[in-house]
């Protein structure tokens, strides 16, 4: 299968070294980065149905376009997910269906507004 053939030789290693420096400081916001993916996260309280919960953002992320649709950002989302499973998080602003689709693989949910903001509520 191509898709495993990619992610075999994407090692996140860069990303998830830089994403637990991010969790371990008093940091708010931060954008990290590696040769094929850049993202901008922050640490957030967010409102669910009306109560406050912490959440991991996930504001913007770019993958550079030759490691588009090969499950990248799918396998991301499952190792982010394995790697801090008490941590919530939040995806916001999506424009790509298809990041819909993977989220909805995963359990995330529309948050309610007029941006299409997605969520994963794990820690409550």
């Amino acid at each position: 299968m191509k898709f495993l053939e990619y992610f075999s030789i994407y090692n996140y290693s860069d990303i998830f070294r830089e994403f637990d420096r991010f969790l371990k400081s008093d940091i708010r916001n931060v954008y990290i980065e590696d040769a094929y993916m850049i993202m901008y996260v922050r640490k957030s309280k967010r409102s669910i149905n009306r109560q406050l919960y912490d959440f991991i953002d996930i504001a913007n992320i770019s993958i550079e376009r030759d490691m588009r649709d090969k499950g990248v950002f799918t396998n991301f989302i499952s190792e982010l997910l394995n790697r801090y499973p008490d941590f919530n998080i939040l995806v916001e602003n999506i424009f790509n269906p298809a990041v819909v689709t993977v989220l909805s693989k995963f359990g995330f949910e529309r948050k309610d507004g007029p941006d299409n903001t997605w969520f994963l509520l794990r820690k409550r």
